[in-house]
């Protein structure tokens, strides 16, 4: 897998990593690294027994749509794993096509409460949704700290 890292301004570093730098090339037939607009995907992607979107449903234009539909792209007793900071980005997001985070009848509406509403037709939540801190690097000399919700679903049979 290639990826470039922001340094500083403009600069930018070329990077490169194999399953074999991790001990883990026995799995190379059974991993895919793929990269897309998680709103518009093309329909080869489907046929997936795990499918992990990670921090990604508040970077999207159409969350909403992506979790409508993504059961059609998953095998049977498949497992869904979501991991989001529900920082849904106004310049990002419609406010009508965010998952949560606002007041609906009068209440709040969470964006667990959103999740739920939407994926709990197609998948049965496994445990207790947990929050993991994470740290994302801005460039070379920036580092943020945030906490991502991850909950495990798994698709009805």
């Amino acid at each position: 897998m290639r990826y470039t890292l922001k340094e500083e301004g403009n600069l930018i570093s070329y990077h490169e990593k194999h399953l074999t730098d991790f001990g883990l090339a026995e799995f190379a037939g059974k991993v895919d690294f793929l990269q897309g607009d998680i709103s518009n995907l093309i329909a080869k992607f489907k046929n997936y027994d795990l499918v992990l979107v990670e921090n990604a449903i508040e970077q999207t234009y159409d969350p909403i749509k992506f979790l409508k539909m993504i059961h059609k792209r998953m095998n049977k007793n498949s497992t869904l794993i979501i991991a989001s900071t529900y920082n849904w980005k106004e310049n990002i997001i419609e406010s009508e096509k965010r998952v949560g985070g606002f007041r609906k009848d009068g209440e709040s509406f969470t964006s667990l409460d959103g999740l739920t509403e939407i994926l709990s037709k197609y998948f049965l939540l496994e445990g207790q949704q947990i929050d993991i801190p994470f740290i994302y690097r801005e460039n070379a000399r920036m580092f943020k700290h945030y906490f991502s919700q991850v909950m495990i679903w798994r698709k009805k049979s």
